[in-house]
C-alpha cells in the first residue's frame, strides 16, 4: 500500500498535473484498490484451505508478502547503501514477486484478475452532466 501511495503522490505532486500524469495517477489508484480486493480474497481462501500443501503455500504466500512490504520500504528509503544494493534489492523483488504469483494462482485458480479500467473509459462512460467522485487516502494525504 505504501508503494502505490508514494507512487500516486509522485504522479501528483506538480501544482498543476498534466492529463497524462492525472491518467496514470487514476491507473495506479485503481490498482491499488485491485490489489487489496485480490489480498481480501486470497485471505479468504487461504484461511479455507485444507490438506498440508495449501497450508504451507498459504504460510509461504504470507511470508513472502511480508518479506515483499519490507524489501519495497527498503528500495524506497531516502539513503540507498549503494547503487549495487539497490539493484539487488530490485532483483530480490522481482524473484519474490515471481514466487508469490505463482502461490498465488495455485491457492486462487478460480479467480480472475482483471485489469482497472482506465480513467479515459471511466471519463467515456460519463454523461456530459455526470461527475465521478474518488477518494484515495495517500499516506496521511486525501
Amino acid at each position: 500500500a505504501t508503494l502505490y501511495a508514494d507512487l500516486t503522490l509522485a504522479l501528483l505532486d506538480e501544482p498543476a498535473p498534466t492529463e497524462q500524469a492525472l491518467a496514470d495517477a487514476f491507473a495506479v489508484i485503481e490498482r491499488a484498490r485491485a490489489r487489496v480486493l485480490l489480498e481480501r480474497l486470497l485471505s479468504a481462501v487461504e484461511a479455507h484451505a485444507a490438506g498440508r500443501q495449501e497450508m504451507a503455500a498459504a504460510e509461504r504466500s504470507a511470508a513472502l508478502r511480508q518479506q515483499l512490504t519490507w524489501l519495497y520500504n527498503q528500495l524506497l528509503s531516502d539513503n540507498p547503501d549503494s547503487r549495487g544494493a539497490g539493484q539487488r534489492l530490485s532483483e530480490t523483488i522481482r524473484q519474490h514477486e515471481a514466487t508469490l504469483a505463482q502461490i498465488e494462482r495455485r491457492l486462487a485458480a478460480e479467480l480472475v484478475e482483471v485489469e482497472p479500467e482506465p480513467l479515459s473509459a471511466l471519463q467515456a462512460a460519463l454523461e456530459p452532466c455526470e461527475q465521478a467522485l474518488i477518494y484515495y487516502k495517500a499516506g496521511d494525504e486525501w
